[in-house]
């Protein structure tokens, strides 16, 4: 009876324990199919990211009482169409002699409180990427602000834009076509890195973060501070429907000097079926990577919601060098989407774009396949389905 007793007890022990604690697999599922054309050349075929970056992730969290919880968080990118984890985005086993990476979209450890906010160390997300993300106005990775941007933060596809071949900073992107995955970069260094953020509970409406990312210590021939850098945002909304964000994150290059900083401010206002945004970042870069065109990009864009099942977007998005105004880059599309549930939607879209001087930015982000050249216009389509889970 003794034992019996002693038992029922560790068991009730052992319930309350996990009755504080909880782990969940979490993600998202995109699958499209994509054609794409510029100055002759064509291409089709299906991708995993065109709407929305298809995840995998865990995340769990355990109650410590006093309104203090402890929370991880691991998440990687899945190759649908190879079904594979990791991408040429943030690292992939099979291009560039690069290290499988399986949550190369973060990997932290941290602890929240209600009234004091979050702190969380490990591979984070920067902030103000995700401040100018939720701007997006194609709500897609294609035809909008977000593919625009994709440039102007990735050191590998600067050179594309500008005509000027990238130096060969190994703090970036390792042998200078922006495919490292360090420690603190990706292919797009503004995206991910090692470091520790801080954010702030929602106060009057208002939410903001500070993040630190660390040094590139596995390069041998950076001088010191080299891949360091800040992020921080400022987030602000309000039951009337309005919503504003700011932006701004920054990274040393090789020399422990700032290489590349960029500001991003957004709007967006939602009224009856409307819903209106703007965006606008700026891209300044400086030592090593300063033979680069500072570049300002800018989104505009409105959403109709037809029915609880059907939103229709138009994007209208530029990108265009601060030293010559010749160089310039025009993106304009549309795109649909339904709503077969919550979690489960149909999409298409289609996109045309122009290029001026040397501009030579592609239609179709993350299709990838069509070579533009410069002041080639460009035109694409795209439909797929998406599920998040």
């Amino acid at each position: 009876m003794k034992k019996s007793l002693i038992a029922l007890a560790a068991l009730a022990a052992v319930s309350a324990a996990s009755a504080q604690s909880s782990v969940s697999i979490y993600g998202n599922l995109d699958q499209g199919y994509f054609s794409a054309s510029s100055a002759g050349v064509n291409s089709s075929g299906m991708n995993s990211n065109i709407a929305s970056t298809s995840t995998l992730g865990f995340k769990g969290t355990e109650d410590l009482g006093s309104g203090l919880s402890a929370n991880f968080n691991l998440l990687g990118e899945i190759s649908m169409k190879e079904g594979q984890m990791g991408s040429t985005t943030t690292g992939n086993a099979t291009t560039n002699g690069q290290k499988f990476n399986m949550f190369n979209r973060g990997a932290t450890i941290g602890l929240a409180s209600k009234a004091y906010g979050s702190f969380d160390v490990g591979r984070i997300t920067d902030s103000a990427w995700t401040t100018q993300g939720s701007f997006n106005n194609s709500g897609m990775n294609s035809f909008g602000y977000s593919a625009v941007n994709a440039t102007t933060s990735n050191p590998g596809a600067v050179s594309g834009f500008t005509g000027v071949a990238n130096p060969a900073d190994t703090t970036f992107s390792g042998t200078g076509t922006g495919t490292k995955n360090g420690s603190n970069s990706g292919s797009a260094p503004f995206n991910f890195g090692s470091g520790f953020s801080y954010t702030s509970p929602v106060i009057a409406g208002f939410k903001g973060s500070v993040q630190s990312f660390g040094a590139e210590t596995s390069n041998a021939t950076a001088a010191s501070g080299a891949g360091k850098g800040m992020a921080y945002s400022l987030n602000y909304s309000n039951p009337m429907g309005i919503r504003l964000g700011f932006g701004h994150t920054d990274r040393n290059g090789n020399t422990g000097a700032t290489a590349i900083s960029l500001n991003n401010f957004g709007a967006e206002y939602k009224t009856g079926k409307f819903t209106f945004v703007a965006g606008t970042t700026k891209t300044t870069y400086e030592g090593t990577w300063a033979a680069q065109d500072s570049m300002t990009t800018t989104g505009l864009g409105v959403g109709y919601d037809l029915s609880p099942q059907v939103e229709l977007k138009a994007a209208y998005s530029t990108l265009k060098s601060d030293l010559s105004s010749a160089n310039k880059s025009t993106i304009t599309g549309l795109t649909a989407r339904y709503k077969l549930s919550k979690r489960t939607s149909l999409y298409g879209g289609m996109g045309f774009g122009s290029n001026t001087g040397t501009g030579n930015k592609q239609s179709v982000y993350y299709a990838g396949a069509v070579n533009t050249t410069d002041g080639a216009s460009m035109k694409g389509y795209l439909v797929g389905i998406k599920h998040a889970f």
